[in-house]
């Protein structure tokens, strides 16, 4: 891609998604500057203990999935904040059952 004052603009090469996940649509998403380090820190923990370099969208969409696997009713939910104390509960009352 270039500008039209002729100084060249380095994109990276968009990467095709593996066959499995080509049912995928491109979405902007706003994160808070917190959200991003945290998900950079996981990146980074799991490059460090695998070798292996994630996407943040790889991590997002593990995170949607797991929670798809709850099937949780979240239609009292009226707010961001709402659905955080959902998803904790959900993680609580999966601690109270889990073995010790």
């Amino acid at each position: 891609m270039s500008t039209n004052s002729g100084n060249e603009v380095m994109s990276k090469p968009m990467r095709r998604p593996p066959k499995q996940e080509r049912d995928v649509a491109k979405v902007s998403v706003v994160l808070r500057n917190s959200e991003i380090a945290y998900l950079d820190r996981l990146r980074a923990d799991i490059r460090q203990s695998t070798g292996v370099a994630i996407q943040r969208a790889e991590i997002i969409r593990a995170l949607i999935g797991a929670l798809m696997e709850f099937n949780l009713d979240v239609s009292n939910a009226t707010n961001e904040e709402k659905l955080k104390e959902l998803f904790i509960t959900l993680r609580q009352a999966q601690d109270s059952v889990s073995p010790s």
